[in-house]
């Protein structure tokens, strides 16, 4: 029997072509000092011959933080490691969480990056994704260098907890998602003054949505649980980026409202700035995709952006937010 340090804990629905993408690669790994726990809703009568330890676990009809929290505790590896059942590890993976924990590093998210040869329509949302104006977003879609290695959020994808800590703070909030990994990232933080490290090279590969309608719901159901967050006065949620497109659309609306008179044309210069400043972003600071999926990419920039602002506001006037399950 070997020691289990890794424990991998991935929440699904149910077993779907994801899921036997993710274990295939697993598989691929030599080393087996780690377990992957698939947590479903109900049990299927699929059997897998792997040459590592795999369970899954049924949970119900229950959130993805719940089926966290159920992977936790029957986790026997020292660390947590979240996927989501659409990732899947890079081949060096391992090799770099074992000198990050080497070098007492207890919690740690990486990127997820759009996997190579996926359809177009995958390539346009990661292009979205990957192309926002401020580090500490972008950082989480590629492999980036930054100066400063220390973040105060997470998504839950591809993030390593040790699980001493993860007791500690008693895991994620049951009722909540999406958004639970933002505001189980600030208790860390600002609560029991833990740190978040980034490292670039520890990332997994995440596929997208498939059809743009799938992309702009996620971007809606992101933007309205953010801004629930930052009128719950989360510290990592109530940075200026999160309100930046809801600063655009009241800013689009005042000069709607305002063309017959003076303050018409400041609005519309501030505007003007705010597209060149995406454009900018766009095509020139990054450079993760080929130029004609940026091309295509752009309008759907513009109209996620329009729809995150919006359902940030209705986030910030929702006064009980208790999310549907999937």
């Amino acid at each position: 029997m070997h020691n289990i340090k890794y424990t991998i804990i991935v929440p699904v629905k149910e077993l779907n072509n994801y899921i036997y993408e993710q274990i295939n690669v697993f598989e691929k790994f030599k080393r087996r000092d780690f377990e992957v726990l698939i947590i479903e809703n109900n049990l299927s009568n699929k059997k897998f011959e792997c040459n590592f330890f795999l369970k899954i676990i049924e949970s119900g009809k229950v959130s993805p933080a719940f089926k966290r929290d159920l992977g936790a505790r029957n986790a026997r590896g020292d660390y947590l490691v979240f996927f989501d059942d659409d990732s899947y590890p890079s081949s060096t993976y391992f090799d770099c969480l074992d000198n990050l924990v080497h070098n007492n590093l207890n919690i740690i998210g990486g990127p997820a990056i759009t996997p190579l040869n996926v359809s177009i329509k995958e390539r346009i949302s990661g292009a979205v994704y990957s192309n926002e104006i401020f580090d500490n977003i972008v950082m989480r879609y590629i492999k980036l260098n930054v100066k400063e290695n220390l973040i105060d959020d997470w998504p839950s994808v591809n993030l390593v907890v040790k699980k001493d800590i993860y007791n500690e703070v008693g895991g994620f909030n049951t009722n909540l998602w999406p958004g639970e990994d933002a505001e189980f990232c600030n208790k860390i933080v600002y609560k029991y003054g833990y740190q978040i490290n980034y490292s670039k090279d520890l990332y997994c590969y995440h596929h997208r949505r498939k059809t743009l309608i799938g992309h702009f719901k996620q971007i809606c159901s992101y933007g309205l649980h953010r801004g629930f967050l930052a009128k719950k006065n989360k510290t990592n949620s109530k940075k200026i980026l999160y309100f930046g497109p809801s600063i655009f659309i009241l800013i689009w609306l005042f000069s709607f409202l305002s063309i017959f008179n003076k303050l018409f044309l400041p609005a519309v210069l501030i505007l003007i700035i705010y597209i060149l400043i995406y454009f900018y972003s766009f095509f020139i600071k990054r450079r993760n995709e080929t130029i004609f999926v940026r091309i295509i990419s752009l309008p759907f920039l513009f109209i996620g952006h329009f729809f995150y602002g919006l359902y940030f506001l209705k986030g910030w006037n929702t006064k009980n937010l208790k999310s549907k399950l999937r």
